[in-house]
């Protein structure tokens, strides 16, 4: 328990009601700052390129920041003064949202029978290119004055910076460009002082924080390149003017198209062209000429696996943590603007990412090989990679729906259907008039007619309502009781659960026994011979059913042998918290029977006696 520190209401109180009125003053206070310059160069000791400036504000300031941020951003957002091209450090955008416009940007242009062709431009050091004098300006226009101007002119003015490698200092420099990295005003003002940098642009300008992309459709290169080519010339006045250097060398060009596209019309950016390339990686999503996917789900399978090895190392933790572990490090990579690409995924690309949950699953309950995927999915309450596709997907499409984004992606919904009230299917949305099945292939007409299908009660949900209501349609459901027990008596009864374990009945089936018969001579080792008949185990048994003879909701002679076993491995009434205690109880003690009879442990002796 947290105990009050004296005069901590006072002081919050007091801090509240400063920062509150911080736009009546003129400067921002001077504190100390921890300046760090980090070498974006990959290349080791002796091969410094660019740096990056990293400034650790005090806690104090982040708190004033935060008041401050919070004030020009609702003026921002609430005259439009951010171009809705730009989707970073703003509520209610995202990459999925940018990279799902950009997409179904292509695939249109695909149906039309056109291309389409991009531009992905590199700002050199771009927080550190924001020029202090002409972002006052910016400032002044968008009517930010008065005492917030100078307080904003405080905050940017009197920055000095200095370099430190192996103990040694270089002198202290006055810093009149860039904006502090690692505080919240920072990104804010960086996105403000290239707000106009899509001013009177031919082409499809997007941009999200420093990564500008420009997207031109049309019947061939020829027609694209030159749309480009003039907004490249009219964005080389634009970084001339307000002192924005771009990277030629790293941006890239890229015709997305079905059909091998001319490689002749190159773009032409400060004098160079552009390298034009099959493959990119935008936003963390690696793009392809044709969209195909496969490169960007290897990519996952890499990154996955890598976190799966690490995984492995520590195994033998309690199911929970690992299923924890999953959840963080495994399953975040996979849901990464997962709704951008999966609708699209063929079974083969779908399965090799089912593949790496299944390896998850395994490792978080310790089942065998050739366990069915779906029976150990919803022992662990994991929904399928294709179910999880659908879940994000249609929760993603609701928050559009519902106005929950912002109106840029709310442009790629289908036509809204205007007689809904008239028909028999009360469908809100029409299908589009594109038919080309690549286009049908994507998030918008897939998802929009897996919406239409749902109640029409879900359909009217907050958004809180409909992910919870939609998990209960797709996933199943997480039952904590079988997380209960040891790692090995835990393990051993999700075993039998699945149905794949050391009894010599399972072994046969995965081709791991000559035979299904029992050390004592039953010609059948299953689950229920195991539990209920075996005289091997017959101590350990009477001992299981003292234990639970008050925890069973009856007696266990008014048990048919089905019910029983069942209630043995699945407990009673599992879905009912009344029934929790009663159920731990029973797991513990039918783990502790498991155990004790060591049969789970190694494999029968009869394997090896038996040709």
């Amino acid at each position: 328990m947290l105990l009050p520190i004296p005069g901590s209401k006072w002081f919050s109180v007091s801090l509240v009601n400063v920062f509150s009125k911080s736009s009546a003053f003129k400067e921002v206070p001077e504190v100390p700052e921890v300046v760090a310059f980090v070498d974006s160069n990959n290349g080791g000791a002796g091969a410094v390129d660019v740096g990056v400036i990293i400034i650790f504000l005090p806690t104090l300031s982040k708190i004033c920041e935060a008041v401050i941020h919070h004030r020009i951003l609702g003026h921002l957002l609430q005259n439009n003064i951010i171009t809705e091209r730009q989707a970073a450090y703003l509520p209610n955008d995202s990459t999925a949202n940018q990279l799902l416009y950009i997409v179904h940007h292509i695939k249109s242009s695909w149906a039309k029978k056109h291309i389409s062709q991009a531009c992905f431009l590199d700002i050199s050091a771009a927080f550190d290119a924001v020029w202090h004098k002409a972002l006052l300006e910016k400032l002044k226009s968008i009517n930010v004055k008065g005492n917030c101007l100078k307080l904003l002119q405080s905050y940017l003015n009197d920055r000095t910076a200095k370099t430190m490698v192996d103990g040694q200092e270089s002198t202290e420099l006055p810093v009149d460009a860039g904006v502090p990295q690692g505080s919240r005003l920072g990104p804010l003002l960086f996105i403000l002082y290239i707000n106009d940098i899509i001013s009177e642009l031919e082409s499809e300008p997007m941009i999200f924080a420093d990564d500008t992309t420009l997207i031109a459709s049309g019947p061939d290169t020829e027609h694209t390149s030159s749309i480009i080519n003039r907004d490249l010339a009219k964005i080389t006045v634009w970084a001339k003017k307000w002192k924005v250097e771009f990277n030629a060398g790293k941006s890239k060009d890229m015709i997305f198209s079905k059909e091998q596209s001319d490689d002749n019309h190159p773009l032409i950016f400060q004098n160079a062209v552009i390298e034009r390339v099959a493959k990119h990686k935008h936003l963390g999503v690696t793009l392809t000429s044709t969209l195909s996917w496969d490169m960007h789900v290897s990519n996952i399978i890499k990154q996955v696996n890598m976190k799966l090895s690490m995984i492995y190392k520590v195994r033998e933790l309690n199911r929970k943590t690992l299923d924890i572990m999953y959840k963080m490090h495994v399953r975040s990579c996979i849901d990464y603007c997962l709704p951008v690409y999966g609708p699209s995924l063929n079974n083969t690309q779908v399965n090799k990412l089912d593949r790496l949950q299944y390896r998850a699953a395994r490792m978080a309950t310790m089942a065998m090989k050739f366990t069915s995927k779906e029976k150990i999915f919803k022992d662990l309450g994991w929904e399928s990679i294709e179910c999880r596709i659908k879940y994000l997907s249609l929760c993603l499409f609701h928050k559009i729906h519902i106005h929950g984004t912002r109106p840029l992606i709310r442009q790629c919904r289908p036509p809204i259907n205007q007689y809904q009230n008239f028909t028999r299917s009360n469908k809100y949305y029409n299908t589009y008039t594109l038919k080309d099945v690549t286009f049908c292939n994507s998030f918008f007409p897939k998802i929009s007619i897996l919406w239409n299908d749902l109640p029409f009660e879900l359909r009217n949900k907050d958004m809180t309502d409909f992910k919870t209501e939609l998990g209960w349609l797709l996933k199943p459901p997480k039952i904590r009781l079988y997380s209960i027990g040891s790692k090995f008596g835990n393990s051993i009864q999700t075993q039998l659960r699945v149905g794949k374990s050391q009894l010599n009945d399972h072994l046969f089936t995965m081709r791991l026994s000559n035979t299904t018969g029992c050390m004592c001579l039953e010609p059948v080792e299953s689950t229920e011979h195991f539990l209920l008949d075996c005289f091997l185990y017959e101590v350990e048994r009477q001992e299981l059913f003292a234990s639970i003879s008050g925890i069973l909701t009856k007696k266990i002679d008014k048990y048919n042998r089905h019910d029983l076993v069942t209630a043995l491995l699945f407990g009673e009434k599992m879905h009912d918290s009344d029934r929790y205690q009663h159920n731990k109880l029973l797991f513990k003690s039918v783990q502790n029977f498991l155990i004790k009879t060591k049969r789970l442990c190694y494999k029968s002796k009869l394997q090896y006696t038996i040709n």
